[in-house]
């Protein structure tokens, strides 16, 4: 088994493998970076681990330089999350071009425009990047408010 799973290029870790019950640590079962699509499901029954396994699938993609985008339908993978840096002069600036577009739309709603402004949409590509150390940025969307709604999460996710 050691052979078969030798390390090869860039890969995440998937696990060890077992042998008549017995897991062996010294061999890891890993997923090569250049197989790894958009796309991926983590299904199993209660207890089976999957939020822990996407919590180190997303861990590993970000320290690999893969940016993830997470939908947590019952708000278990919250712990990836970071407080945002107040410091952060970016923050700022977009605090500050923010409160100004507000004012505005708040003027308009005033005046009845509000049935023309939907919730705002948001770029993919800005789920899509990476941190100044080289890490993927990992965005996660909580759903848990939707998920007794499956028809809106649905249209929403499509």
């Amino acid at each position: 088994m050691l052979e078969g799973y030798a390390p090869g290029p860039p890969s995440i870790v998937l696990g060890s493998p077992m042998l008549e019950g017995a897991v062996l640590s010294d061999a890891r079962v890993a997923l090569p970076l250049a197989t790894v699509n958009r796309h991926g499901l983590v299904a199993g029954a209660t207890g089976t681990g999957k939020t822990k396994t996407l919590q180190v699938l997303a861990g590993q993609l970000s320290d690999a330089g893969v940016p993830v985008f997470v939908a947590d339908v019952k708000g278990d993978l919250t712990g990836l999350a970071q407080p945002i840096d107040a410091s952060d002069p970016r923050v700022a600036e977009r605090c500050a071009s923010l409160s100004v577009v507000l004012r505005a739309i708040l003027t308009l709603e005033e005046d009845g425009a509000g049935a023309f402004f939907g919730e705002p949409e948001f770029e993919v590509a800005d789920l899509m990047r990476a941190a100044e150390d080289g890490r993927g940025v990992i965005s996660l969307l909580e759903l848990s408010d939707v998920m007794d709604r499956p028809r809106l999460f649905s249209t929403f996710m499509l």
